[in-house]
């Protein structure tokens, strides 16, 4: 599971977001809803929780997420593998 926080920034200059999944640390964010968005996009094949804390440092919403993986198979593909074999010469 992983843990996503949306905390004020002190120079009151948007939002932070802050995990130890992110590859550097923290993100800055104009909105908290753009924070918790990037949280749930890259969350979506983990299991997520995001907390939205204000400038006392008291949670003010709290989002949670069941990741699920979904495995895309579809007519591309197929197509794909038969021009593969048809310019390779079988039948």
């Amino acid at each position: 599971m992983h843990v996503y926080e949306v905390r004020p920034r002190k120079d009151h200059r948007g939002v932070d977001l802050i995990s130890d999944v992110l590859p550097f640390g923290r993100l800055w964010y104009s909105k908290p809803d753009d924070a918790a968005g990037y949280a749930k996009f890259f969350s979506r094949s983990h299991g997520a929780v995001i907390r939205v804390y204000d400038v006392a440092r008291n949670v003010i919403e709290t989002h949670e997420h069941k990741g699920r993986f979904q495995r895309v198979v579809g007519f591309c593909s197929r197509r794909v593998a038969l021009r593969a074999k048809n310019w390779a010469g079988e039948s």
